[in-house]
């Protein structure tokens, strides 16, 4: 009786034994399908002379292109076949450039490029914007938008790609396996050059970019941090696109006035004004360029978009000939955009005309003042020229 119960256990412990090594094997089978090579597949693998483990096709992994991949292809449950390469660079960067689809990573800075073409496909995080806006060229730009354009990306230390390939042909796996690699290289060799001299390599940017965006930007950096070439900024001056002229000419201080002023002269209205608050901060205008200022101030008050900026000028820079204006904004003469001025700005006008009248004697400010002293008469003064008008005796 006791033999066949010990026979029957072992016989229950062989079962299990059996079946728990068949459920450990389809569940490393589920886990690690094979997936059969198709034709076109497995030439590409031979002519990049990539190698695959010894149980399965994939991943396959050696050298393409100077650089470490892997590859492997998978089949979706709708038959569909989806490659995936990895690319593993040998120099730590701290940069992720993620397709606008992911979900945004908070361990960054997520920083605008300048360049839309790219900035639309990619996000780019760093937390180092110097070396990223001097790393990320045109020439690197193109590189990677190549190859964002099969869905790569860079995060966690690697390049990837993830594409849709049934039905390639083995031209077309042939280019997606190399693609990574190449960029990669395009990367790993501007690397080298940025961090040989990051400030050099961002002002070269910054001069050369053929996108006015980015030049922009690697300017805005540059003069931030009080490292912008100066040979740079007198290039800059002149360029094509006036956002960077007024930044390189404020930059340039007192050397770019002769740029601000023709812009405060020739640009828009908006131009113009931003143009005449740079030069209101300098202690070294002209008379002319004082009275162009004051001008391009009192032109702009009756502009919804520019009335707070002109009058923060004039704070700076009114002299008697705000009088009569500043008061309109207070007492409705002067609109705003064909409106009486709102709230905030007669509360600013009336800040800036209290601060233009104390840099002036009352006669100036368009007080009062005696006409003749001996007869004690008063008389109103010009607020236009800030003269006293006299009275008839």
């Amino acid at each position: 009786m006791s033999l066949g119960v010990d026979v029957a256990m072992l016989g229950g412990f062989a079962v299990l034994s059996v079946l728990g090594a068949w459920m450990k094997h389809m569940r490393k089978k589920h886990e690690s399908p094979v997936v059969t090579p198709t034709e076109a597949e497995w030439e590409a693998v031979k002519r990049l002379h990539l190698s695959h483990p010894a149980d399965n096709y994939w991943p396959v992994t050696g050298k393409v292109e100077g650089s470490s991949v892997e590859v492997a292809v998978d089949v979706d449950p709708n038959g569909g076949r989806k490659l995936s390469v990895r690319v593993i660079p040998e120099t730590v960067v701290a940069l992720r450039l993620l397709r606008e689809a992911r979900v945004r990573w908070l361990g960054g800075e997520e920083l605008v490029l300048g360049e839309p073409r790219f900035d639309d496909v990619y996000r780019v995080e760093t937390q180092n914007e110097l070396e990223t806006r001097a790393l990320i060229d045109a020439p690197t730009r193109d590189a990677v938008a190549g190859a964002g354009s099969m869905g790569a990306e860079f995060g966690d230390g690697r390049w990837t790609l993830e594409a849709d390939i049934t039905g390639w042909t083995l031209p077309q796996l042939e280019k997606a396996i190399r693609t990574l690699p190449r960029v990669h290289t395009v990367l790993r060799q501007r690397l080298a050059t940025v961090r040989a001299d990051p400030v050099k390599s961002l002002n070269a940017v910054a001069a050369n970019d053929r996108t006015a965006g980015v030049r922009l930007r690697c300017l805005e950096h540059l003069v931030r941090s009080g490292i912008a070439d100066r040979d740079v900024l007198v290039l800059r001056a002149e360029d094509v696109d006036v956002n960077v002229r007024l930044l390189a000419a404020h930059a340039l201080g007192s050397a770019g006035h002769e740029v601000l002023e023709r812009l405060a002269r020739t640009g828009s209205r908006t131009v113009r004004v931003r143009a005449a608050a740079h030069l209101a901060e300098s202690n070294q205008l002209r008379p002319e360029a004082q009275v162009l200022v004051e001008d391009v101030f009192l032109a702009a008050l009756d502009d919804p978009e520019n009335a707070k900026l002109a009058l923060l000028g004039l704070l700076r820079r009114g002299t008697a000939r705000s009088v009569l204006p500043l008061r309109g904004l207070l007492d409705g003469t002067q609109l705003v955009g064909g409106e009486v001025a709102p709230s905030e700005v007669r509360t600013l006008a009336e800040g800036v005309l209290a601060a233009v009248r104390a840099r002036l004697d009352p006669g100036a400010s368009g007080g009062v003042s005696l006409s003749h002293a001996a007869t004690g008469e008063l008389a109103l003064a010009d607020p236009g020229e800030g003269h006293l008008s006299p009275t008839e005796p």
